[in-house]
């Protein structure tokens, strides 16, 4: 298994008997995606793996992790068509915030983190890396203070243990806007590669750039499927590749009652205890006016090859 902080890391699906394979990132409709490929594989029950598909493909070993192992298969002959699922970096980021430090879709329930003050372990990381920082922004920075760890928490709200780490850990979170949230990831004394892949790029950097360059001249053919339109996407290349074409459900954040997404650039600023407080969550258009606003702030620098690879238009 890759560290997903070595530069090796890239995850993916590989399906031996179609010469395929599907790269994929968190936030991405990577639940969707897994599903997807979930289906080609004999012996997936939909009704049992509904929820994790991932823990099936690599229990049946599917699942890679290491680029190495990536451009191998690729100059072997044994991918023919590489696949990779992108999105909208600023959307991308915006559903990381929020689902990671503001509001938690469970099966039965939306948890309001900020309340419960429960936060994912490479959440708190984070969090603790702001906390700890020496990145300002309007003269603040966030205040994460440690509770205790848990190491039995609600398994619909964490994703599993890391390293034998506690699967998540509480935490007095203060401070966190979605304004500095961008401007921490994007700082210039933070290392990408030390964050978790929520709240990073998808190509970090040049070198990991000209390595997937290599790669997708090697392969047969090369797509890119966008979340904005994976069900068409999907049903277009299944039919070309001879695939399941699957209408697909994304794993989208619910709003609790009361709730309601805010164009206001005001929400951009406030930190996630405000926006409990007011029930409120970010739209992507606050987002991008708060940016227009703010002249001379290169605030998505570290993406720039998300958006050259996947030809989003990059904020200005």
């Amino acid at each position: 298994m890759t560290s997903p902080q070595n530069p090796k890391y890239s995850p993916f699906y590989f399906l031996p008997n179609k010469k395929f394979a599907l790269l994929w990132h968190p936030k991405c409709a990577c639940t969707s995606a897994s599903a997807w490929i979930a289906s080609h594989v004999e012996g997936f029950d939909d009704s049992k793996f509904s929820s994790q598909p991932r823990v099936f493909l690599e229990r049946e070993g599917y699942a890679f992790d290491s680029v190495d192992n990536l451009a191998r298969l690729c100059k072997d002959g044994l991918i023919k068509n590489l696949v990779v699922i992108s999105r909208d970096p600023l959307s991308r980021m915006l559903s990381s915030y929020v689902s990671k430090f503001l509001l938690r879709s469970l099966p039965r329930r939306q948890v309001v983190i900020p309340e419960v003050k429960n936060y994912e372990a490479f959440a708190f990381r984070f969090a603790s890396a702001c906390s700890a920082s020496d990145v300002f922004l309007h003269g603040v920075k966030p205040d994460m203070a440690a509770t205790s760890s848990v190491d039995d928490l609600d398994q619909a709200l964490v994703q599993g243990r890391r390293h034998g780490e506690p699967s998540a850990h509480r935490g007095d979170l203060r401070g966190l806007s979605l304004a500095y949230f961008l401007l921490f990831i994007n700082h210039t004394t933070t290392n990408a590669w030390g964050l978790d892949p929520h709240f990073r790029p998808q190509i970090v950097g040049k070198h990991q750039f000209q390595i997937l360059n290599q790669i997708r001249r090697v392969a047969e053919s090369f797509s890119i499927l966008r979340v904005e339109s994976l069900d068409d996407d999907i049903a277009q290349l299944s039919a070309t590749l001879e695939l399941n074409a699957l209408k697909l459900v994304g794993n989208k954040t619910r709003y609790p009652d009361g709730w309601h997404q805010s164009d206001s650039t005001d929400t951009v600023l406030m930190p996630t205890e405000e926006l409990a407080k007011n029930q409120l969550v970010p739209s992507k258009k606050a987002l991008v006016d708060y940016l227009a606003s703010e002249p001379g702030v290169d605030v998505m620098s570290a993406f720039k090859y998300d958006y050259m690879l996947f030809g989003y238009a990059m904020p200005k």
